[in-house]
């Protein structure tokens, strides 16, 4: 019965009544009727940035994967077959693992399917705005300059 007393803030012989009034008088903070009184400001946490545009540079070894994908591009994929991605996706895959390997990058799965669309976007798509296009929430797309 003691424990129930408790939870439900009646008073009993070992336990004082709270008295909301007193408390707030000897805490500000916790007053409703003062409006002065400002808690400790917190800084806003940014949210996670969720957007297809992050800023992300490739290692340095990258640029000898794209002109190695780019090469096997132009002399072994005909211009019709650019138009299917997922097969095109399926031919470059197997080159664009070649040359990382030879490259001796070592990178998680996630970053290598995110170089190979990186590379994908840049070679046959829209480069950067290619992540922006496939997007279903996004309609339209306003570019202002180079930078």
């Amino acid at each position: 019965m003691a424990i129930f007393s408790k939870i439900s803030n009646r008073p009993t012989a070992d336990m004082p009544a709270f008295d909301a009034d007193a408390t707030a008088e000897r805490n500000p903070l916790r007053s409703q009727n003062n409006q002065s009184a400002q808690p400790h400001a917190v800084p806003p946490v940014p949210p996670p940035d969720t957007s297809a545009s992050r800023a992300y540079s490739p290692p340095a070894q990258f640029a000898q994967i794209v002109e190695t994908v780019q090469n096997y591009l132009v002399t072994e994929i005909k211009t019709a077959d650019l138009n299917d991605t997922t097969n095109l996706r399926s031919r470059v895959e197997p080159v664009f693992d070649e040359a990382i390997a030879e490259a001796g990058l070592v990178i998680s799965r996630a970053e290598r399917r995110h170089l190979l669309d990186l590379l994908l976007a840049d070679t046959v798509g829209f480069g950067p705005l290619q992540p922006l296009l496939e997007r279903e929430d996004i309609t339209e797309i306003m570019v202002n300059g180079p930078k």
